[in-house]
């Protein structure tokens, strides 16, 4: 296992094991202890959550702004010109998109009750029962597939870069939105697609800048 695959591996293993000792330890005790506290901060943090809905364009639908990179990177691929830029766009559209049909198609796979319904009657099911939604969270596979892939552009900007995605997740947490591990999962499959599509569209672009 040579270095740059090291902490990729680490990086997976790592939030894998987080995942399910969430699940275990983790998810619903921490819905109790959040229940009826940091008003303030729910409040302020739904506020933000709904202006980047309204500015990524929720209110038309989750799948267009991924969309619309995804079109500007085959728009600049046709022209000889701009090749390598649209690699930039290609790369963050794929991994957005796909990483936003993946987190859909899981919920409706798993089945996941929500925190407020587990505190509304905390003798329900966690997974698998009719009209579970939580697992995992849509809302962070979006916004951190967008994200993640800035990360390998522009590593030294990893803070600013992660500022909007981790505001998204703790808002989900601290709402009793979503579980903790509904968030890491969110967190997982934008991680595993983004390497995925960097594979594909690193050449020349993104390592050339990343490596600098």
């Amino acid at each position: 296992m040579d270095n740059k695959t090291k902490p990729i591996v680490f990086t997976i293993l790592l939030l894998t094991v987080s995942i399910l000792f969430s699940i275990q330890f983790v998810d619903r005790p921490l819905a109790l202890a959040l229940d009826g506290h940091l008003r303030g901060t729910k409040l302020l943090l739904n506020q933000i959550v709904s202006g980047l809905e309204w500015i990524t364009g929720f209110h038309v639908s989750k799948y267009l702004l991924g969309f619309l990179i995804l079109s500007v990177g085959v728009v600049l691929y046709l022209m000889r010109l701009t090749r390598d830029l649209s690699k930039y766009f290609l790369f963050i559209g794929a991994t957005h998109l796909v990483s936003r049909l993946v987190a859909g198609t899981l919920k409706n796979v798993f089945l996941r009750s929500r925190p407020y319904e587990f505190l509304e009657n905390q003798e329900t099911r966690d997974f698998f029962i009719v009209g579970g939604n939580s697992f995992p969270s849509g809302h962070v596979a979006h916004f951190f597939s967008l994200s993640i892939p800035l990360l390998f552009i522009w590593p030294r900007a990893w803070f600013l870069i992660l500022i909007v995605p981790s505001i998204v997740a703790i808002q989900g947490v601290i709402s009793n939105d979503h579980y903790l591990s509904d968030a890491l999962t969110g967190v997982l499959i934008a991680y595993m697609f983004s390497l995925a599509f960097l594979k594909l569209f690193q050449r020349p672009m993104v390592w050339k800048h990343s490596e600098q």
